[in-house]
């Protein structure tokens, strides 16, 4: 199992609310057979978030992902909103030590891929 990652950051959310961030999470988290767990915790640091863990096996990584990205960024609502104020990484080989960065609102930064998962 690997564990993908949903920061939503709402200081940084032009019109996406967290009530309405938590809905879409956990429809699509439902909708996603392939899931084996998911939690979400709000904290504070430096600013309030909103962290949504996505529990997947291995070998769905890549399709959980793509359907993150879709119904997240993608939404027709929340979707510009999301893609300014969101951070979605990936554990690695190595768990949180090594972890991928997959999408970041800076996009100045060097995004990681998924590779043989």
């Amino acid at each position: 199992m690997r564990r993908l990652a949903v920061q939503f950051q709402p200081g940084r959310a032009t019109s996406a609310k967290v009530v309405s961030v938590v809905s879409l999470m956990t429809r699509i988290a439902g909708s996603n057979v392939s899931l084996r767990g998911f939690a979400y915790r709000k904290g504070n640091d430096r600013g309030p978030y909103v962290n949504f863990q996505f529990e997947v096996p291995a070998g769905k990584l890549a399709q959980t992902l793509e359907s993150i990205v879709v119904g997240v960024f993608g939404h027709r609502v929340l979707g510009p909103s999301l893609r300014r104020s969101c951070i979605v990484t990936c554990e690695g080989t190595r768990g949180w030590d090594n972890y991928l960065l997959l999408y970041h609102f800076n996009q100045k930064l060097k995004l990681d891929r998924l590779r043989n998962v």
